[in-house]
């Protein structure tokens, strides 16, 4: 896995690959405040805190996110 590491942030598509979850559905945690990007690249690309990926990844293994009937993952 290729971990686009700058200045200490994850680009969306490895972040979503440690998650186990779609870029899209981060882009919609990033629009309802779930988990929002540490920042944007000029080219309005999302880049994640490694600390906060670390933090989400945790939360998701602690508790059971797969319920049955749920459309989307949670955070």
């Amino acid at each position: 896995m290729s971990i686009a590491l700058i200045a200490g942030c994850v680009a969306i598509g490895a972040v979503a690959g440690m998650l186990g979850v779609s870029t899209k559905t981060l882009r919609r945690w990033d629009t309802a405040g779930k988990m929002k990007p540490a920042f944007r690249t000029a080219g309005n690309h999302r880049r994640y805190d490694r600390h906060a990926v670390l933090i989400a990844i945790q939360q998701r293994t602690s508790i059971n996110t797969a319920r049955p009937g749920t459309r989307h993952a949670t955070l």
